[in-house]
């Protein structure tokens, strides 16, 4: 894994800006009877710009995105450009009306997508605070190609999706949220949020949608700060062609806590626990493949084309992740000027449950995919430094 950013804060032609650049990359080797490898490569540069007229807070910019994928032979490229433009208003003193267009060209589709988007918020009192969210957004996905394939012993076909290239998906969104402040420092947020995803270009999986609900609650003054959160959502895909509904449901319960440790620096603890709802999820048996082959690329689709697919997909699973970070700010004086320099260290961990690259498919009716090279154990040695 490598990644490098960098950004400018700043005023140009009075409008506050921002201008950044970043570039990551990743790549995966493993050395067997038949080699096997991937990676992704991306690049971004944006600029934001904002500046009031009159009454109205006006926000516009642009971004141009490059992303590489290779997978098993398999080689694609995406090349991304738009623009937005919004604005916010403030009619009265408690509520407060926010809007825009955005833009965006694929080279994966020529056809132009445009994205708006709407919010209001209301001021009910000193301390609360409701939106009401609705909006259009486009990014690119995996494509996926249904291959019929027929494993030793069994007599009807397994469905495998395999990676075909990127497509251009959609994503429109709906969402209620209350945010309460309890006491200085101390916030209470309650969101319920509705998606459609379209254009997955999963055979057989038109159209996907997803609900639910978080809560959460968060300090963030003081010495010590952290979060304590809990969603709870559900995914489901409508029967098309003939086939079967999917749907799954899935909680996840996360927490954080962060502070100093004097002289030394800062620390900070993070704590995650997901499961699927026992009681809403629909078993995947081993006569059912082709709906626990949709599920998963389900699952995939809806996170998009850079994250990796996770193992195993069927309900019933469950993680805990719990990761750890230290860091220590510096403050040298560069040219005349105060800056921060923040070198880091974090450890991911997932407890055994660290996704692997690769699996290994064995034959039999007991057939599971078993991960190979996975890296429970993850260390990131980092460096921040604002001028």
């Amino acid at each position: 894994n490598t990644a490098f950013s960098l950004r400018y804060r700043g005023r140009l032609g009075g409008s506050a800006s921002e201008v950044g650049v970043a570039w990551s990359g990743f790549d995966a080797h493993l050395p067997s009877t038949s080699p096997a490898g991937g990676g992704t490569s991306r690049v971004r540069a944006t600029a934001d710009f904002t500046r009031g007229e009159g009454p109205v807070r006006v926000g516009y910019g642009t971004s141009l995105d490059r992303m590489w994928l290779r997978s098993e032979g398999r080689d694609a490229e995406s090349r991304t450009g738009g623009a937005y433009l919004e604005g916010s208003w403030q009619p009265i003193p408690r509520l407060r009306v926010r809007g825009g267009m955005r833009g965006d060209l694929f080279s994966a589709d020529p056809d132009p997508r445009f994205s708006p988007r709407l919010a209001v918020t209301w001021l009910p009192g000193e301390q609360a605070s409701l939106s009401l969210a609705a909006g259009r957004y486009h990014q690119i996905v995996r494509a996926w190609d249904r291959v019929e394939s027929t494993r030793p012993g069994r007599i009807r076909p397994d469905s495998v999706f395999i990676p075909a290239g990127l497509a251009v998906g959609r994503a429109s969104h709906l969402s209620l949220a209350l945010h309460q402040q309890m006491e200085p420092g101390i916030r209470l947020g309650v969101e319920g949020f509705f998606k459609t995803f379209e254009g997955l270009a999963v055979p057989g999986m038109e159209r996907a949608h997803t609900s639910g609900v978080d809560l959460w609650v968060r300090r963030e003054a003081g010495a010590l700060r952290g979060w304590l959160g809990y969603s709870l959502a559900w995914v489901w895909s409508p029967p098309t062609g003939g086939t079967r509904q999917v749907f799954d449901g899935r909680h996840t319960l996360s927490a954080a806590v962060a502070g100093t440790l004097g002289r030394w620096g800062d620390a900070d603890l993070r704590v995650a626990y997901g499961a699927d709802l026992p009681y809403t999820a629909i078993h995947v048996d081993q006569e059912s493949t082709e709906l626990g082959a949709r599920m998963e690329v389900l699952a995939q689709s809806v996170r998009g084309a850079t994250e990796s697919l996770p193992f195993p997909t069927t309900p019933g699973d469950s993680y805990l992740r719990v990761d750890l970070g230290i860091s220590r700010t510096f403050t040298p004086r560069w040219q005349g000027r105060a800056t921060k320099v923040s070198p880091y260290l974090r450890v991911l961990n997932a407890l055994g449950r660290r996704d692997a690259l690769f699996y290994d498919y064995r034959h039999g009716r007991d057939a599971e995919p078993r991960p190979l090279a996975a890296l429970p154990l993850i260390p990131v040695v980092g460096v921040s430094w604002q001028i």
